[in-house]
């Protein structure tokens, strides 16, 4: 569960939002039925960064990962 900014259409999170985890973690992006699917940046609380496409709640297709450490993979 997170505390969800954005549109929600029959009692599910849809098109842009942001989600503030209860770990300190967010994620700023689009939603489909719920789940973060489209464009999206997941920010961990240890300072590593996801930027890029997401289908079913996993990052999918290109992105960027930047570990902690600042090394990124770009794919």
């Amino acid at each position: 569960m997170c505390k969800f900014i954005g549109r929600w259409v029959k009692d599910k999170k849809q098109g842009p939002g942001e989600c503030f985890y209860p770990n300190g973690d967010i994620y700023k992006g689009d939603f489909k039925l719920d789940k973060r699917e489209g464009f999206g940046q997941y920010s961990w609380t240890d300072g590593k960064k996801y930027e890029g496409n997401w289908k079913n709640n996993m990052a999918c297709g290109k992105g960027k990962f930047t570990h902690a450490d600042g090394d990124v993979f770009d794919g």
